[in-house]
């Protein structure tokens, strides 16, 4: 199975694509998408054109971004929406099913709790995945959501 992990924002949005063999997990690739232009519009469009392309080049089977809404700060959660609706439309037209999960939800699946910090969140992925040291913060996201896709869609495949 091959999963592409996003961590939505408007200026630093934070991707993976993340292959699992057997037992094997292994990174495919990794970045972080940052428009160059300073108007929203035109952060949105370059937002959603990148994310088609990797999906375009690397054809991940499900696509996992982390659930943006419910920030306790207003404007910071009206562009984090308006990043996650780009990117989940963007996806949507190259037909891929698209997963959302919550912070606490990729915390737990992680590291087994859910109110872990993101050094312990980092920590866990390193043992997992052999991650260098020093990784951006948008990038071990994107992989954690990514890690807690695989880890929940294989427990419910289990189930069926």
């Amino acid at each position: 199975m091959r999963v592409m992990g996003i961590d939505p924002s408007l200026n630093s949005t934070g991707y993976c694509i993340i292959e699992k063999e057997g037992e094997k997990i292994s990174i495919l690739e990794k970045g972080v998408i940052t428009p160059p232009s300073n108007k929203l519009t035109e952060k949105l469009f370059f937002l959603s054109q990148r994310i088609k392309e990797v999906i375009e080049n690397y054809a991940p089977d499900e696509v996992a971004l982390e659930n943006v809404y419910g920030s306790p700060f207003k404007k910071s959660s009206i562009l984090l929406s308006l990043s996650s609706g780009a990117i989940i439309v963007a996806i949507s037209e190259k037909g891929k099913p698209v997963f959302q999960y919550t912070a606490t939800e990729i915390k737990k699946a992680v590291t087994g709790w859910g109110r872990a910090g993101k050094e312990d969140v980092k920590k866990m992925l390193k043992k997992f995945l052999n991650i260098e040291d020093g990784i951006k913060s948008d990038i071990s996201d994107a992989i954690a959501v990514a890690i807690c896709h695989i880890f929940t869609s294989s427990k419910l495949r289990d189930l069926r």
